[in-house]
């Protein structure tokens, strides 16, 4: 199937939603989320073994169900200039990742900074995720790398887009009149992602 439909679970959400019932509608499913420190290491923040334990079973009710977990956010990414500033953090925010990802039985990461300021806070985190990347492609079975990005953002994290496997693009809380996720805005979104320099084929 060439389309992806990911659903990010939210932590003060998880405990209301029916994960095994969803995995049915969704191709991904996304656990957000857990945060980087400055030191390159995982706050796991509060996903919890349960939730990797919920995420499982959902897997066995739809085999074909991808789960990932989601690093950042809003509110969530103050610590990730720091964690990918320099080679040592980010080689052990990259082994602490590949670790947290295989130890959770999951497919892969979403990587969610929102957002860097200035091309060499880009430039870091460029660096981190190609570490991630071959990191991640060296795991049998490999593992998958994603990033979210605000359209807002898209030219700056252009750099970003060769080192990751697929782009989430937060097509919501546009400037459009006619609603919160119209779809005008989201296909306006979309292709100024492309425009941008992302690869129609990881959007």
């Amino acid at each position: 199937n060439r389309f992806v439909v990911a659903g990010y679970a939210p932590d003060y959400r998880l405990e209301s939603l029916d994960l095994a019932a969803l995995a049915h509608n969704l191709t991904d499913l996304l656990l957000f989320s857990i945060t980087p420190t400055e030191k390159g290491e995982i706050d796991p923040g509060a996903i919890t073994q349960m939730h990797h334990v919920r995420a499982a079973r959902a897997k066995n009710a739809a085999p074909h169900l991808r789960v990932l977990v989601s690093m950042g956010g809003g509110g969530r990414s103050s610590a990730f200039p720091a964690a990918v500033s320099k080679w040592p953090n980010r080689e052990r925010l990259a082994k602490a990742l590949v670790k947290y990802v295989r130890r959770g039985k999951l497919d892969g990461a979403d990587m969610d900074w929102e957002a860097p300021l200035g091309p060499t806070e880009v430039q870091n985190y460029a660096a981190f995720l190609k570490l991630a990347k071959q990191a991640f492609e060296q795991q049998q079975p490999p593992l998958m790398l994603t990033m979210a990005v605000h359209p807002e953002h898209a030219a700056l994290l252009a750099p970003a887009y060769q080192h990751v496997h697929r782009v989430h693009l937060m097509a919501y809380d546009l400037p459009d009149k006619s609603g919160h996720a119209a779809l005008p805005a989201a296909l306006s979104a979309a292709e100024g992602l492309i425009h941008a320099g992302c690869p129609r084929q990881k959007l």
